[in-house]
């Protein structure tokens, strides 16, 4: 067995036998993967991206889909309206958008219950089933005030630098007291005692009077 191998005439043999039989996988292999019902390879995150023969995005690497031909595309004339017709053409388009099911859509793309509806070239439709796993929604579009709000716990405390106390030492007679017994409850802005003074309301007519002149009023 040893000296078939190291014979030049049976190596140039193999080598043959091999030359011939990769060209016939290659052709066999090339026309079981090619479909007459692709109209291109695209891709699910890159729908801009369009090719002839399935193999990886040149955007993000990921795997090329097929995108099937729809019946009674532009590129072969349209039959006239007929019932038959119009049934048969119906059925060629749901076989040729059979093989979109594993196919993840974008949002804005129509749905497969529009049958009826005239679609663009370039467009393809995407199964009811398949926008539910892939969680596409619709939505109208409109403009509004884009604004958030935040609900949180605080505090609020008067601003000390504004806040001025003024303390008037003088003589004074008390009218009345809201407070009178020891142990009383008091309440919140509860007047505790009506003073009179002469003297402070002299001062205070004086100056009100200043305040006036100033002013020019």
């Amino acid at each position: 067995m040893r000296q078939f191998f190291h014979n030049p005439a049976f190596r140039l043999a193999i080598g043959v036998l091999l030359l011939a039989i990769t060209p016939a996988c290659s052709k066999r292999s090339g026309a079981g993967g090619s479909d007459s019902n692709i109209d291109y390879w695209t891709c699910t995150m890159h729908p801009s991206v369009h090719a002839k023969d399935p193999g990886k995005c040149p955007i993000c690497s990921m795997d090329l889909v097929p995108v099937m031909k729809r019946a009674g595309g532009a590129s072969s004339p349209t039959p006239a309206a007929t019932p038959t017709n119009q049934s048969s053409a119906k059925g060629d388009e749901m076989k040729g958008m059979q093989g979109m099911g594993n196919m993840p859509g974008m949002p804005g793309m129509k749905g497969s219950e529009v049958k009826g509806a005239e679609e663009k070239p370039g467009e393809f439709v995407v199964p009811v089933e398949r926008q539910q796993q892939i969680g596409v929604s619709f939505a109208t579009v409109e403009m509004k005030p884009l604004s958030h709000s935040i609900r949180a716990v605080g505090r609020v405390v008067p601003e000390t630098q504004r806040v001025w106390r003024v303390v008037s030492r003088t003589a004074a007679y008390v009218q009345e007291l809201g407070v009178n017994a020891p142990g009383e409850l008091v309440k919140k802005n509860q007047v505790l005692m009506k003073l009179y003074s002469p003297e402070l309301l002299t001062t205070q007519r004086e100056l009100i009077d200043l305040l006036r002149s100033r002013d020019g009023t």
